[in-house]
């Protein structure tokens, strides 16, 4: 039963995935191909690591994996959900800190219970890696949009648009910084951007998605911590499991 939902999920995405592709070449969006393409290949990142740590992952954590990567790139990036939805990178950031921080957790369990010091470690050590585990990679993340805008001129950081600013850059001659308020015009050149406010160059978004990140990781590690008093977060950590085949 489990591997035919496993098989069902699989179907369905990749056949949702495929017809973007199609579209995509229609279109000539050859970026999108790339990253349907791209897209199509991590849906079975899961099972590579399966077949090359030798471990079996449970279905749950699969169908998430799977999941997500379908709701980052196929419908966020391809789909362009990420502009239709305001919200959209925010829930994903935020479901990847939950998500990263239960890869972390059973990681360090596995390792753990492979070297048979699992009831030597205290648990609180197993929480606090499963959360630096998760703001690491939201970290790398980071890294990585940022590098794109730089080298390919992406908009990964997603530049907003912002109504007060506070800067020493201003005038240097005052030792404490100079607040602009209510800010709806900027000039660039001596041509004006019709924004309505200050251009953030990322830096609004990434510290956003920072945060919602923590929030994301931090809920996990609370559920996890009360692992040993109450059945239900037991449980919930039990479905993310992977095991050694």
């Amino acid at each position: 039963m489990a591997r035919k939902v496993l098989f069902g999920v699989c179907w369905i995405l990749s056949l949702v995935t495929a017809f973007n592709l199609i579209l995509s070449c229609i279109r000539m969006e050859w970026i999108d191909v790339c990253l349907v393409c791209i897209a199509m290949v991590l849906y079975f990142v899961p099972q590579m690591i399966e077949k090359g740590l030798k471990i079996r992952m449970s279905l749950l954590l699969k169908i998430v994996v799977m999941m997500f990567v379908f709701c980052g790139i196929v419908l966020g990036e391809v789909c362009r959900f990420y502009s239709l939805f305001t919200w959209w990178d925010t829930m994903l950031h935020t479901l990847s800190g939950f998500l990263f921080a239960i890869i972390g957790l059973h990681i360090f369990d596995f390792v753990c219970k492979e070297k048979n010091i699992n009831n030597k470690v205290p648990f609180v050590l197993v929480i606090l890696f499963a959360f630096c585990f998760s703001m690491t990679t939201a970290v790398i993340w980071e890294f990585f949009e940022f590098t794109m805008d730089h080298i390919r001129g992406t908009d990964m950081q997603a530049y907003s648009v912002v109504h007060s600013i506070h800067s020493n850059k201003i005038s240097p001659d005052i030792p404490f910084p100079i607040h602009f308020d209510n800010i709806h015009e900027v000039v660039i050149d001596g041509q004006k951007l019709n924004i309505d406010g200050y251009l953030d160059v990322g830096l609004a978004d990434t510290i956003e998605d920072m945060f919602v990140n923590f929030i994301g990781a931090s809920v996990f590690c609370i559920i996890a911590s009360f692992k040993s008093k109450f059945k239900f977060a037991k449980n919930f950590l039990n479905v993310f499991a992977f095991v050694k085949r």
